[in-house]
């Protein structure tokens, strides 16, 4: 099998198990939460998919990602996008929307994320160039912890760490920007925040953006698992409307 038909195949063995425990959850409640957030910018679920297999944009912006070299898919009971970990990733281009605190505002970005590597820092949701050109990112580092990071001019950054987590575990990791106020990262229903010298708006990188890989890096840092019901939003979410978000879907991933 390749990297990324035993990786399907993980998965689906952990559906079957699974599927043996009873459903806590409506799938139509995930949805909504989802939808209802405020100024949805973008919302990836990855069960539409054109015929290269990019991913349609489910909030219905029309912000389709390009599936560069290969990203998978598998049911999960929802569907996931599966990273091999090589040279998958996807992308979409550069972007006024996805510029997403270019003029002060504040914003929250995030999804459900597993990594089958450790040791490695790995780009979740990223829209960093090359040094000078950074802008924001959620990673995973090689200690295990979720980092949210921003940029004011490019090359400085401010950001916030997770205590570390395991490998081969589902993790909910939102990451919110409050422009001069704080940066607060969500990893399940635990939260890490930061309030010193958070910069009054994030730089305009003129990069990527990308799920599952650092554009500014060649690009490097590939995610290496799976990943589900990614969104990004120009507003600050409630802590209410967030942890609506982790607790209607968490029974998906027996979390």
């Amino acid at each position: 099998m390749s990297t990324l038909e035993n990786k399907i195949y993980s998965l689906q063995r952990q559906v079957d198990r699974n599927s043996r425990r009873e459903s806590h959850g409506d799938l139509g409640d995930v949805w909504a939460s989802y939808m209802f957030l405020h100024e949805l910018r973008a919302f990836w679920a990855f069960g539409s998919m054109d015929e290269g297999a990019n991913a349609y944009d489910s909030s219905g912006q029309n912000r389709t990602l390009i599936n560069a070299n290969g990203v998978g898919r598998a049911g999960y009971p929802i569907p996931v996008a599966v990273f091999p970990g090589a040279n998958q990733y996807y992308r979409r281009s550069d972007e006024a929307a996805l510029s997403l605190s270019a003029g002060g505002q504040a914003f929250t970005i995030g999804g459900w994320f597993r990594y089958d590597t450790a040791g490695a820092n790995i780009m979740a949701i990223c829209k960093d160039g090359a040094i000078g050109n950074f802008s924001y990112h959620i990673q995973k580092l090689s200690n295990g912890s979720f980092r949210f990071q921003v940029s004011s001019n490019g090359t400085a950054t401010t950001y916030v760490d997770s205590n570390a987590t395991s490998i081969n575990q589902w993790y909910f990791v939102v990451g919110r920007f409050l422009p001069t106020g704080e940066m607060k990262l969500w990893v399940n229903k635990d939260t890490y925040t930061n309030t010193t010298s958070i910069p009054s708006s994030v730089y305009d990188s003129t990069s990527d953006f990308a799920l599952g890989a650092w554009p500014g890096g060649g690009p490097a840092r590939y995610w290496d698992g799976y990943m589900a019901l990614c969104f990004v939003c120009q507003a600050y979410q409630m802590d209410e409307s967030i942890s609506r978000l982790f607790n209607a879907s968490r029974w998906i991933f027996s979390v």
